[in-house]
């Protein structure tokens, strides 16, 4: 079994400010990071923790959170949809028999989706049948969060309506096999019924009759849900269960990404700006990652409402990018033009609840039913906000709360930008030159089939093509947003200030461009970067993300073989796996402040950076005749497209030896900080 990496040298004094405050706690252990938690568990395989690391976890609530949420996504698998049946590759969490809190005892699983695995379970205290619901969150990643989880589940529980599942309890297992690890749970009303998502699937579209008699009871259940000052935040048929009757009754579920209205005294409940829903039926202002409000649950009911009507959804681009940019364009096509007979007053109220602005909408869920010949909706398209529109959305089949408050992935125009209108510059063509092997001249032959880049991308901006800063997110609201942030913090003493917060152009906080990716040696290859900034990047540069099938064989060279530069591991002959890590060094806790424009400026013990400029590891490249593709093994993790999101390669303090194998694949597609990049590919010309 791995050894765990429960111990470390302690961070350096950095100069100017005396030690670097420690992660130590004082049973000895240091906090790992999410990375190391991860990795580790990846390689031990499904056995028991060791009995010290039991007791760390035992004492430290931020180690117990980032192990449960590890542990918990390992056990789900890749992104899989959500599924009735085990799957032998993904073994089942908890099991047969077993007794959750000497209470509650598994009868049998149900399905497993994005939030994690539902089982049918019986109480032995109430002596009745329950739902439990074991959870993964990624935003889970510290002790406030899960803090905040829990005021969250402790109101919802309070919903009492014969609309909404009820929430009966909330609580965390240590299971008796496999991971000995803490794992959040919640027990629900037990619902034999079907979802309103497969009655649709199954009959197409539903009669404009049977949906009137539903409408209410959405309504009614949602109602209830806002007086009680919670957003759902993740209405869809998928989420309303339809018991048989007469009468027919429709309950609202899963309240796993429902947020109370309230803040929270820190601020942080609503100015977070989390980015949580399903795609399909998300409204523009969750995609821009705006505070929620009432107005999210009106607009996913007019979507619901559409699909009811007509058996599709309004917007029906096959990407992410392109459902995003549908949305903000205008409305989407009447119900009435794909259902000729339907009444006409139907695509009114759709209209009013799909309105592009909040205040364009209704008021309160309630206005629905009493909605009367209403005028044309306004539909108000403001140009600047068309142009690569797309934030960070938490997209799984499931939705899941993403972590990181700053998941809006491309340029939007923000409200603390520069004063005075902000008009968007038209994109400029990119300059590629091609060479007689079918590429550009940024880039590698591979197998005959495709091209990769030669090196992992900077960033320049789409207009004239200026290199950015490398140390921020490749967006010009995020970019002022985390300048100002760290500003404030390092001015306040809120943290180490011996390295100074790296310079940013004034052009770059301007809103007004696009980040595009670039193949270029010799520089610092760009961080922060998620995976939708990552598609629409190299989209502006003429070329796509590669497929994982592509980046792999790529990295493993013509010689096909697990590293770069040969089969075997060689300590260092990649930028990867260091001992020290920015987070230690700066802040003594590799698991926080991760949006920290300063960690890839860090340095090791011999005063190299941690993060080197591209190229400049010459072992590790991986050889394609008589060129080479360089770093794809260290230095940043990058994404890929995949059916799942993930990066692969490993950055440069992940500690894992697997060479083109290494990846990481529990991370929703908005997720980045300081260790994701990205490099592109392209078709042969």
């Amino acid at each position: 079994m791995s050894k765990l990496p429960t111990r470390s040298r302690e961070a350096e004094p950095i100069e100017e400010s005396g030690a670097v405050p420690s992660s130590r706690q004082p049973d000895g252990f240091r906090c790992l990071a999410e990375d190391e938690v991860f990795d580790y568990l990846r390689r031990a395989g499904r056995t028991s923790l060791d009995e010290p690391f039991q007791r760390h976890l035992d004492v430290c609530a931020n180690c117990r959170v980032l192990v449960g949420e590890a542990a918990r996504a390992i056990a789900q698998g890749d992104a899989e949809p959500r599924s009735s049946r085990p799957n032998p590759s993904h073994p089942l969490t908890l099991r047969v028999g077993e007794v959750i809190m000497d209470r509650y005892k598994i009868v049998r699983f149900i399905a497993r989706g994005g939030m994690g695995e539902v089982y049918e379970a019986h109480d032995s205290v109430l002596k009745e049948t329950v739902a439990l619901k074991t959870l993964v969150c990624t935003s889970l990643d510290d002790a406030r969060a899960m803090d905040r989880l829990m005021a969250e589940v402790r109101l919802a529980r309070h919903v009492t309506h014969a609309n909404v599942c009820r929430i009966l309890e909330f609580g965390f297992h240590r299971p008796k096999s496999g991971y000995a690890v803490p794992m959040p749970f919640l027990t629900m009303e037990f619902l034999r019924g079907e979802t309103l998502a497969e009655k649709i699937a199954r009959e197409r579209k539903l009669d404009p009759d049977y949906v009137s008699e539903l409408l209410p009871q959405v309504v009614a259940g949602l109602s209830a849900i806002h007086a009680a000052g919670i957003v759902h935040r993740d209405v869809k048929p998928g989420n309303m269960v339809l018991l048989p009757g007469p009468p027919q009754r429709l309950l609202l579920t899963d309240f796993g990404l429902a947020r109370t209205l309230d803040p929270a005294p820190d601020g942080s409940a609503m100015t977070g700006a989390l980015v949580v829903g399903t795609l399909d039926y998300m409204a523009p202002e969750q995609l821009e990652g705006k505070a929620a409000t009432t107005s999210v649950d009106v607009y996913a009911l007019g979507v619901v409402i559409y699909e009811m009507l007509t058996g599709r959804k309004p917007f029906s681009a096959r990407t992410v990018v392109g459902s995003a940019i549908e949305r903000v364009k205008g409305p989407p096509p009447r119900p009435s033009a794909l259902v000729p007979e339907l009444d006409p007053r139907w695509d009114a109220l759709v209209a009013a609840c799909m309105a592009l602005e909040p205040q364009d909408r209704f008021a309160r869920v309630e206005d629905i039913l009493t909605y009367q010949a209403p005028p044309p909706p306004k539909v108000r398209v403001p140009m600047e906000r068309l142009p690569w529109i797309v934030a960070g959305v938490a997209l799984a089949s499931t939705a899941i709360i993403v972590g990181w408050p700053y998941v809006r992935a491309l340029t939007y125009r923000s409200a603390a930008s520069p004063a005075g209108p902000v008009v968007r510059r038209p994109p400029q063509p990119p300059h590629r030159a091609f060479t007689s092997r079918g590429c550009s001249e940024d880039m590698v032959r591979v197998q005959d089939r495709f091209c990769i880049d030669r090196f992992e991308a900077s960033m320049v901006d789409d207009v004239e093509e200026r290199a950015l800063s490398p140390f921020y997110p490749p967006s010009a609201p995020l970019t002022l947003k985390v300048f100002e942030t760290w500003k404030a913090r390092l001015t306040g003493g809120g943290a180490d200030r011996a390295i100074p917060l790296p310079a940013v152009p004034s052009w770059q906080v301007r809103d007004d461009w696009a980040a595009r990716a670039a193949s270029r040696g010799g520089v610092v290859p760009h961080g922060y970067v998620s995976k939708f900034v990552a598609e629409a990047a190299c989209a502006s540069a003429g070329k796509r993300l590669c497929t994982a099938e592509e980046w792999t064989s790529a990295c493993r060279g013509d010689g096909n073989t697990q590293f770069p530069y040969g089969p075997e591991y060689r300590t260092n002959a990649c930028n990867v796996f260091h001992l020290e890590h920015p987070g230690d060094l700066l802040h003594g806790n590799s698991a926080i402040d991760l949006d920290d424009p300063r960690m890839n400026q860090v340095k090791d013990s011999d005063g190299y950076p941690l993060l080197r400029p591209t190229g400049s590891t010459p072992d590790c490249k991986s050889r394609w005749g008589d060129d080479a593709v360089y770093d794809m093994v260290g230095n940043l993790d990058e994404w890929v497209d995949s059916s799942g999101s993930a990066f692969y390669g490993g950055f440069y303090s992940r500690q894992t030896i697997l060479g083109c194998d290494a990846k990481i694949t529990y991370h929703p597609p908005s997720h980045f900080n300081y260790s994701t990049g990205v490099r592109c590919c392209d078709k042969l010309r």
